[in-house]
């Protein structure tokens, strides 16, 4: 338009008509936050079928928190250096029990280390879902805080709790 010294490179009836023709373009659907949350669990742009199976999902959760279970892995009975350091402490007489208790408190500290978050987690998710009403749209919140990733196959749709438990619509009926 030519202001403060610049030259003018159209003509302002040009202007007009590419402002008015750039406005009469059809605009894409704005992505909810929700539908933003999904492709990233996704990793590739979710169809309106996978984006109905989430929400069904969640709302099947929701009716039925109990759904939720805790992944137990077989913990594995270690008998560690510490422990074996322990029970020969303890067998000895007199006992050390400067030496005692750091090798107690270290064992602790191993045991301590070996447990998951899972049940932790089971719990958090069941208490988000149990205060969840069931919706028609996908809630971005929700699935941010309960699911890790979404998993889809040509025949279905399945959801990775934080928690560690895959969940799909068999699961829920």
């Amino acid at each position: 338009t030519g202001e403060k010294g610049y030259p003018k490179l159209i003509d302002e009836e040009q202007l007009i008509a590419a402002n008015e023709k750039r406005s009469n373009k059809p605009q894409l659907p704005k992505k909810t936050e929700a539908q933003k949350v999904l492709r990233r669990l996704c990793g590739t742009p979710p169809s309106e079928r996978v984006e109905q199976s989430v929400t069904d999902l969640l709302n099947g959760l929701a009716n039925c928190p109990d759904r939720i279970q805790h992944q137990r892995s077989p913990t594995p009975a270690t008998h560690s250096k510490t422990q074996e350091a322990l029970d020969n402490a303890l067998e000895q007489q007199p006992i050390d029990e400067d030496s005692a208790k750091v090798l107690i408190l270290r064992l602790a500290a191993e045991q301590y280390a070996a447990l998951g978050d899972e049940e932790y987690e089971t719990n958090r998710l069941r208490h988000l879902f149990s205060a969840f009403e069931c919706v028609a749209e996908l809630n971005a919140d929700l699935l941010k805080s309960t699911v890790s990733e979404v998993l889809v196959t040509r025949q279905n749709v399945k959801l990775r709790l934080k928690n560690g438990q895959v969940i799909e619509r068999s699961d829920l009926q």
